[in-house]
């Protein structure tokens, strides 16, 4: 079972009367309430056509944030596309704890050291107004500054929400950003884990079917060393346009490494899959510097196993970012690196800081994202890509089916359930996916029965899930030649 991150994505309906302070060279300041400029709705769905095909027109702005309260996150809304990623912190690296992403900073509890970082405001077209949402710690100050070519704009709150528009003169100008060209080839990808177990397979025994599932498989409490199952699920996979499997791995000598090496990967010989590994835990540097060896020693030497740009690809989980720090990180890449064993590393994180190490970003599971606003989705991921795509990175968008770990034995408290309504929720997620621009979709999962949210056909849903599938990743790998009709 996985355990995830459940995203804290900040989307609040907030009344309070803030100002931006607006002053222009040899002006007075002039002021933007919210009543004159009422908050705008969240958009009602992202389209394939208006999202994926549309030619952006990007302009980049400057925006500074400060403060002393131990946490604040930044939303925006607007009637066109508009996203923040992080540039550089200018003041308070060493404050404690300290984590800033795309959208905000984060600090030990209760701690007022001044942080300061420079955020790129991305802005497409020629938006109405722009709408800033805030919310902070009960201490401190934050300070919001759009840094412009005529209009300059301000804005302090100590209050814990706040809300205010930025002017339509302030976003005038900008500096015109290209990011046409794609890092990358699109690819459809699915999270994939061999870690089952059946008294009449190879292991003669029942592994993770007790521990509780949501919907019943087509292929009954299948062992994942079974020809039989791994036969039928490749050519699921085909069937869906699926083209690779990213492998939940636990180290050497662990049930799914074994069920790996010695039964998926002898009928992946000479098919059209790719796979890569997903890690999903290492204790300490030394733990993390064996696993990868391994894996590279082990793995990537095989034909089937995923490349980009010459290099093995590497999915790590969020978990691991808990007992590994940045630091730790960089240290052993480049000490295998040293070694000739590198890897193309891909971090299930938001955070942009990781991007001076991996060479990607993914997130597992984006159901907290989803239980809180389904559709605003594409919001965070388009930030994601724009932070990952002008550093010249990858970014992995995930779509999801569903999520149900309501089932689980014993019971996970509190249970989370984000309902499949009939396949709206999978083709929004999808959608949004395309939305964001990213060449490289995810899905979450193909087989993690205990969490429901599986695309394997099952006896309640049949194939309806790669049918789905398979429509989108036409529509993700004809994007980057042509555009649909009209």
């Amino acid at each position: 079972m996985k355990c995830f991150t459940r995203w804290n994505i900040p989307f609040f309906l907030l009344t309070s009367a803030c100002l931006w302070t607006c002053v222009a060279a040899g002006d007075t300041p002039i002021g933007q309430t919210p009543a004159a400029n009422a908050a705008a709705a969240p958009p009602d769905g992202i389209t394939i056509s208006d999202g994926l095909f549309r030619d952006l027109r990007l302009r980049r702005f400057t925006l500074l944030l400060e403060t002393t309260s131990d946490w604040t996150e930044i939303w925006m809304l607007s009637d066109t596309p508009v996203a923040t990623s992080l540039r550089e912190v200018l003041a308070g690296r060493d404050a404690p704890e300290l984590g800033i992403t795309d959208s905000g900073i984060h600090k030990r509890s209760y701690d007022k050291t001044y942080v300061k970082a420079a955020y790129d405001l991305f802005v497409e077209g020629k938006p109405a107004r722009v709408i800033v949402r805030g919310t902070k710690g009960a201490i401190g100050q934050t300070t919001l500054t759009l840094e412009a070519t005529v209009h300059a704009c301000s804005r302090s709150f100590r209050e814990e929400k706040a809300e205010f528009t930025i002017p339509p003169e302030s976003l005038a100008g900008g500096e015109p950003c290209d990011f046409s060209k794609p890092v990358s080839e699109p690819r459809v990808l699915t999270f994939y884990y061999p870690w089952y177990g059946a008294p009449d397979g190879p292991e003669k025994r029942t592994l993770h079917w007790n521990e509780g599932y949501t919907n019943k498989p087509r292929l009954g409490r299948f062992s994942s060393r079974a020809a039989a199952a791994i036969d039928a699920h490749l050519a699921w996979m085909r069937q869906a346009s699926i083209d690779t499997m990213i492998v939940s791995w636990w180290g050497p000598g662990s049930y799914e490494d074994v069920t790996l090496r010695d039964y998926l990967l002898p009928r992946l010989s000479g098919g059209p899959i790719r796979l890569t590994l997903y890690l999903e835990a290492a204790d300490n540097a030394a733990v993390l510097r064996e696993h990868l060896s391994y894996i590279h020693d082990t793995y990537t030497g095989r034909p089937c196993f995923l490349r980009n740009k010459g290099r093995p690809v590497l999915f790590v989980y969020g978990r691991v970012n808990t007992t590994i720090s940045l630091d730790t990180y960089r240290k052993v890449f480049e000490e295998l690196r040293g070694q000739g064993k590198d890897f193309f590393y891909v971090a299930d994180t938001f955070d942009g800081r990781y991007l001076e190490v991996f060479d990607g970003l993914h997130t597992y599971n984006p159901v907290g994202m989803a239980l809180k606003d389904l559709s605003g989705i594409a919001l965070t991921y388009q930030s994601a890509w724009l932070s990952c795509r002008k550093r010249g990175k990858l970014f992995v968008a995930t779509a999801l089916p569903g999520y149900d770990d309501s089932h689980l034995i014993p019971p996970r408290r509190p249970a989370l359930v984000l309902p499949r309504d009939n396949g709206a929720t999978y083709r929004s997620t999808w959608e949004q996916c395309l939305a964001s621009h990213a060449p490289w979709v995810a899905i979450t999962t193909f087989n993690e029965w205990h969490e429901g949210s599986e695309i394997e056909p099952s006896v309640e849903y049949g194939e309806e899930y790669l049918k789905i599938t398979a429509e989108y990743a036409r529509v993700l790998r004809s994007a980057q030649t042509k555009k649909p009709p009209r």
